[in-house]
């Protein structure tokens, strides 16, 4: 996941956009439930019309969560 957001930075810097790359990591398995929707639109809030948001889009989890996540 940080591998795949430290990719995208320079095509968003070339943009002037770096500061609207955000990644969220939803802690169980693949689907999309009412806290995906809750970060998705604080994100939008956020850069589509400038409020202030208290959640952050550029927490990763540490590598131990990630190794035990795996199958």
């Amino acid at each position: 996941m940080k591998q795949t957001w430290l990719a995208a930075r320079p095509a968003y810097a070339f943009l002037g956009a770096v500061d609207k790359l955000g990644v969220y990591r939803a802690d169980r398995p693949h689907g999309f439930g009412e806290t995906d929707w809750d970060g998705l639109l604080a994100f939008t809030d956020k850069h589509l019309l400038g409020k202030r948001v208290s959640r952050a889009f550029d927490l990763f989890p540490a590598t131990d969560e990630v190794a035990s996540a795996r199958p």
